[in-house]
């Protein structure tokens, strides 16, 4: 009898969380549009700059917050490609990304966005870029969401 007795309040504990789903983590995904961009200029400060909206949505109702949660501890990197080759890597913090979206907040089934960002190349006057959000979701995870934005020139690099 003693030993069941010990025995049930583990075996309480141990269906319990067996019974209990984990916590939930967030799914973040980043869009843009329109993706290929067309829509560029050149200008004499940035080279040639592209504009397209962006937005981030999370679909697991759960919610984030974008923060400095890269492995070098930043809440944005942006690679740089022309003709297949990387030519810069940019790292930007949470405040830089919260002036870009007024926020840090995603909502759990929601988004944040910017209309007509700017993705500046320099003087190639094509290429694409890969961005990459980090956050932290409410259940402490961390989290990301990744895409290429392909940025086309229709005058062929004229300026």
């Amino acid at each position: 009898m003693k030993r069941i007795l010990l025995a049930l309040p583990a075996l309480m504990l141990l269906t319990s969380c067996i019974v209990l789903p984990p916590s939930s983590q967030a799914d973040l995904s980043l869009y843009y549009s329109p993706n290929p961009s067309y829509d560029c200029y050149y200008d004499s400060y940035d080279g040639w700059v592209w504009l397209a909206d962006i937005e981030i949505e999370e679909t697991n109702g759960v919610s984030v917050t974008l923060g400095d949660y890269s492995p070098e501890g930043y809440c944005c990197i942006t690679k740089t490609y022309y003709d297949g080759n990387l030519i810069d890597t940019r790292y930007y913090d949470a405040s830089q990304v919260e002036d870009w979206f007024g926020t840090l907040y995603i909502p759990a089934n929601g988004s944040v966005g910017d209309s007509e960002s700017t993705f500046l190349m320099g003087n190639y006057a094509s290429g694409y870029m890969t961005e990459t959000y980090y956050g932290e979701d409410e259940n402490g995870n961390t989290v990301s969401c990744s895409n290429t934005i392909y940025l086309e020139n229709p005058s062929k690099g004229k300026k």
